[in-house]
């Protein structure tokens, strides 16, 4: 009996080590993947002011009006960032979408150096692409809740449940290009408790000061840290889109962008991701007017 106890033990041993190398080949493979396309948008980040140069068509280089746009690069930022922290944390992309525009908005109404006003373009270029659907549908979801009267907002939980309410009516739009997650219709407690993490999101990103804080602090409120390098990549493309200015160059920076994007090598899902997060912010970019107070 003591043989035959002995024999199933070491037998048990054995698989469970079996099992535990195989797991650990898995964990392994996904961690390549993931070092893998870091370094390919560490490269993207490397040469994305190469890319922007071509299209750079002013000579403004003082250090008040660089340091301006830099405080207010944050408006841009933030939003593309809300959706992509709201992806990471395995929300759907309605839910993340509704984040994206609710940080846009209670940025708007934190910014004291600025006087912001929405301009009277909902839709801002036309693109059929995955991407430019998304950025416009940010745009009509920000128009809704905002409706041009920004400074008169309260920043609280009920606009980030406006902001949800208005982006899950955005789902017929965008339906035929977002297969990828479904939507789920508002309600319950888990619900209740993501609109929650949304606003404390938004509300601690609305408080950065320039758009350098708002990555480093962007950095430190995503799910995943595996992830920060596609926050880099957004900032720096923020900086670059401030610096051009002109909103037919910055059309021509983009795709440029994205087509290096989709030769970079990486996954559909992170290639469409970063896509829509840069989508995000041009639109963005070209809906806020911005005024020096």
């Amino acid at each position: 009996m003591k043989v035959k106890l002995f024999f199933f033990l070491l037998c048990a041993i054995i698989i469970s080590a079996c099992c535990g190398n195989e797991e650990s080949e898995i964990i392994s493979d996904n961690d390549k993947v993931l070092v893998e396309e870091n370094e390919a948008i560490r490269q993207l980040i490397a040469n994305v002011d190469n890319i922007a140069q071509p299209y750079v068509h002013h000579d403004i280089d003082t250090r008040s009006w660089r340091s301006f746009w830099r405080r207010i690069g944050r408006l841009f930022y933030n939003d593309a960032c809300g959706y992509a922290w709201g992806m990471r944390k395995g929300l759907s992309w309605q839910l993340s979408l509704g984040c994206g525009a609710a940080a846009s908005i209670f940025t708007a109404i934190a910014a004291k150096d600025a006087n912001v006003y929405m301009t009277a373009e909902r839709v801002t270029y036309q693109d059929a692409t995955e991407a430019g659907i998304l950025g416009n549908a940010h745009n009509q979801v920000v128009c809704a809740v905002a409706q041009e009267n920004v400074q008169d907002l309260e920043a609280d939980v009920e606009l980030v449940i406006e902001a949800n309410d208005k982006a899950a009516n955005s789902a017929t739009a965008t339906a035929t290009t977002r297969t990828d997650v479904g939507y789920v219709e508002p309600g319950g407690e888990a619900i209740s408790r993501e609109i929650q993490e949304e606003f404390n999101f938004a509300q601690t990103m609305a408080k950065v000061a320039d758009l350098d804080e708002a990555n480093e602090k962007a950095k430190t409120l995503i799910a995943n840290t595996n992830y920060c390098d596609d926050l880099d990549l957004l900032k720096e493309y923020v900086s670059n889109i401030v610096e051009i200015g002109d909103k037919t160059q910055i059309r021509l920076f983009t795709r440029d962008l994205e087509n290096n994007i989709d030769s970079a090598g990486l996954s559909l899902e992170r290639a469409s991701i970063l896509k829509s997060m840069i989508a995000i912010s041009e639109n963005s970019y070209l809906l806020w007017r911005v005024e020096a107070k």
